[in-house]
């Protein structure tokens, strides 16, 4: 199944000028399919979840001389704007949100791309040297680690919309899983951050307090078990109650994605996170 997921971006990312962008990326965005997709997922679920990955997320994340042009253009599409002919990215947006309304309604979906390229924008900022403290950088990379996006996709290829009662029901899962992720992420994007200037949460906590990187890290890694522990047991809660079909699905996919990214980060790029 990888390997036709593989073979099918590759096509896709052709046919939308975006190869030579994509190439870098395919083996990270495959793996993380690979990790963290639901069991049961299909080859087409798989594939236009990749898809989103790579172009929505990891092109935007990755982006050093382009970075401002890429997130004007996820904006920009996302917030109902027709692609221009000079921009391919928006063009591959565009195809791509054609193509997942078929699965369903984008409202949602596309609120949180918005808000992460917003966000996006706020951390190029940072990278030009607005100041921002550790909190406030917390805040910013709870939106930038795509892990609410990554869920949106999930749901909408699942068919497992939430209302807003139901997404307050699961705040208590998700938010410390969220940050989880985030804290996790930055605790083994040290060196790569530092080569590409953008902040990281461990050095941020090592300069306030004088601390080598390695004691920062291994605070940062503290507070990572203590949220998943509280996303654990806030599953566990949820799941003694009754629970709605479209609740129950989200908590296995929230399952799978935090579960997936365990396995990830444990070896599945280590090229990547180390």
């Amino acid at each position: 199944m990888h390997d036709q997921v593989a073979m099918q971006v590759r096509a896709w990312t052709e046919a939308q000028q975006l190869g030579a962008l994509w190439s870098p990326l395919v083996h990270t965005v495959t793996s993380w399919i690979a990790s963290a997709a639901p069991a049961r997922a299909t080859v087409e679920q798989r594939l236009l979840a990749c898809l989103d990955l790579g172009t929505c997320f990891f092109l935007l994340d990755d982006a050093t001389d382009d970075a401002r042009a890429r997130h004007d253009d996820l904006e920009h599409v996302a917030s109902g704007g027709a692609p221009v002919d000079h921009r391919p990215l928006q063009a591959a947006f565009a195809a791509l949100f054609a193509r997942l309304s078929t699965w369903g309604s984008l409202a949602h979906y596309l609120a949180l791309r918005v808000e992460f390229a917003r966000a996006l924008r706020v951390r190029e900022r940072i990278r030009s040297g607005a100041e921002i403290d550790l909190e406030g950088y917390l805040a910013l990379r709870e939106i930038t680690i795509y892990f609410g996006p990554w869920l949106s996709t999930w749901q909408l290829l699942e068919g497992c919309e939430l209302s807003p009662r139901e997404r307050a029901a699961v705040a208590p899962a998700f938010a410390p899983a969220n940050r989880w992720q985030v804290l996790e992420n930055e605790r083994l994007s040290v060196a790569r951050d530092q080569a590409a200037g953008t902040p990281n949460l461990v050095a941020m906590l090592a300069a306030r307090r004088g601390d080598s990187l390695a004691t920062a890290g291994a605070e940062v890694g503290t507070w990572a078990d203590a949220d998943l522990d509280a996303y654990t047991a806030a599953v566990l809660a949820l799941r003694k109650g009754p629970l709605t079909t479209p609740v129950a699905s989200y908590l296995t996919l929230l399952e799978a994605g935090v579960d997936g990214a365990i396995h990830h980060y444990k070896g599945s790029d280590a090229a990547r996170y180390r």
